[in-house]
């Protein structure tokens, strides 16, 4: 991390620990629990620090996924006019980009179809026409498609709501979510955080008048929409 971003970090932390001071404040004059304001508080904190770094990571994991996927089709579309050594050249770059696009709630480690097809790939960039009795190109060709196919599934598929799974990663071990399809995991994840927290926060959030305030955070931080929240 560079000094920027530390600073900017720093800032940023500084920033969610006033708007919290803010939010108990608010709790206190109206008469909320006291005990109990603390531990929503903490867990909120938490959550948005922890759902914010989630989110981030994604965001930049999409990112290169994107940009893989284009270089693909750019490769798929002129490998005929290229020399070997411009492909060879190409496939690295595509490959490292698919190194950054790996994400648990993206492209998982393990998923056999990106994993299988990721080896593939790996192999032939290390390989040419003359290992492969020349057929190098049209097995490239056949891994290329494979891959962006797997890109175009991973494509439809709906981001989490990362505040709650940052606050399920917080309260259980999420290594069990990484069997789960998608969809079954961004419904387990929410379904968790709507009866372990927001069940008793947001009414108490409604006594102290901070539906809007706490909205604003939980899609500031995490990129959820705080109006299916608060």
């Amino acid at each position: 991390m560079s000094f920027g971003e530390r600073a900017a970090a720093r800032k940023k932390s500084k920033e969610l620990k006033s708007e919290i001071r803010e939010l108990r404040r608010m709790f206190a004059a109206a008469g909320c629990d006291k005990g109990q304001t603390a531990l929503w508080m903490q867990s909120l904190q938490s959550s948005l620090e922890l759902g914010s770094a989630l989110w981030e990571t994604y965001e930049e994991a999409r990112r290169c996924m994107g940009l893989a996927g284009a270089d693909i089709e750019a490769l798929l579309s002129g490998m005929d006019g290229f020399s070997e050594g411009d492909i060879l050249e190409r496939l690295r770059a595509i490959l490292q980009k698919l190194q950054r696009a790996r994400h648990e709630c993206l492209l998982r480690e393990d998923d056999l179809d990106f994993r299988s097809t990721m080896e593939g790939l790996e192999s032939l960039a290390e390989g040419s026409a003359k290992v492969t009795g020349g057929r190098w190109d049209i097995m490239l060709r056949s891994e290329l498609e494979n891959v962006r196919a797997v890109l175009s599934d991973a494509g439809t598929w709906s981001p989490p709501d990362f505040f709650a799974f940052a606050y399920y990663s917080l309260s259980e071990d999420r290594s069990a979510l990484g069997e789960m399809e998608n969809g079954q995991r961004n419904a387990l994840v929410r379904g968790y955080c709507e009866e372990r927290f927001w069940s008793g926060f947001r009414p108490a959030c409604a006594r102290a008048g901070a539906e809007r305030q706490v909205g604003e955070l939980v899609a500031a931080y995490t990129g959820s929409d705080c109006l299916k929240i608060c």
